[in-house]
């Protein structure tokens, strides 16, 4: 999963794989739980740090150069950290793990409904909110006196 986002730059291929991995280590969890509590908690442990992982790697706010995430990502990265949160909050994993499930689900919740990569530039971007949020009159340009 790893090699497929950082050196190969596939975001697609590597939610695939890592949910495909999450699920497989969650379902093997709830299989052992009654006869192997120990390998069902590891497993469940796995599950929920590989959701973690498809969370992050979906989240457009790192720009990472290379990675184009798309309205699909986005909302795969935003179920990855839902079940992640859940998963953290199940397993009792402590204030350092909740909080950064909790921040997961924050940053997904603040992102907006279109993909950065449909919406220009950070510069256009920045222009365009600056300009919106100055009252009429007032220009960002302002001489120096």
């Amino acid at each position: 999963m790893g090699d497929r986002y950082w050196k190969r730059k596939e975001l697609s291929n590597s939610l695939t794989i890592g949910f495909a991995a999450a699920e497989h280590a969650l379902a093997e969890a709830t299989r052992l739980e009654s006869t192997d509590a120990q390998q069902a908690a590891t497993l469940r442990e796995a599950g929920r740090k590989l959701l973690y992982n498809c969370a992050s790697f979906s989240w457009p706010g790192w720009d990472e150069p290379g990675i184009t995430v798309g309205a699909p990502e986005l909302a795969a990265g935003r179920a990855a950290a839902d079940r992640n949160l859940a998963l953290t909050l199940g397993l009792a994993r402590g204030p350092l793990p909740l909080s950064r499930a909790n921040w997961m689900v924050g940053a997904h919740l603040l992102l907006p409904i279109t993909p950065v990569h449909e919406r220009g530039s950070k510069r256009s971007r920045a222009r365009r909110t600056s300009r919106a949020t100055e009252p009429k009159g007032c220009s960002a340009r302002a001489s120096r006196s």
